[in-house]
Order: structure tokens, then sequence, then C-alpha cells
């Protein structure tokens, strides 16, 4: 099996360290954003289900009233 060898300097060597460790910070936080949202969509199931109701009909008639009632950028 080949080595590789690499020739940093301290400089280098100390911005791969913060950007690893930034990757690692960023894959966080979208696991716990995936997470939150997984959440809120079974929340949003059994709400539905105990209303008797389907989960596409609510976002349908719900989710569009939202995104109008939310100012769009520029529009402020």
């Amino acid at each position: 099996m080949a080595k590789k060898v690499y020739v940093m300097s301290k400089e280098e060597q100390d911005e791969n360290k913060a950007l690893k460790r930034r990757v690692g910070e960023l894959e966080k936080a979208l696991a716990n954003a995936y997470m939150g949202e997984l959440l809120k969509d079974s929340y949003l199931e059994i709400a539905c289900e105990e209303l008797g109701i389907k989960v596409e009909a609510f976002k349908k008639k719900h989710v569009t009233k939202l995104s109008d009632a939310q100012p769009r950028k520029g529009n402020r």
C-alpha cells in the first residue's frame, strides 16, 4: 500500500484542524435539524390522526395560508 506524505506549515495544520472541526459542527447541526423535522412531522401526523384528517389535506389547506401570511424577502 502506498503512503502519502504531506508537508504543511504549522498554520496550514491549524487551518486543517479548524476546518475538520467546523465540518464536524456542521454535520451535527444538520443532524439536529433533520431530527427536528422528523419530530415535527411525527407530531403533525399524531395531531391529524387525533382530529381524523389526513396530513396531506391539512398541509394543502393550512401551509398555503401560512406561506401567504409570512412577509416575503424584499417586501419589508
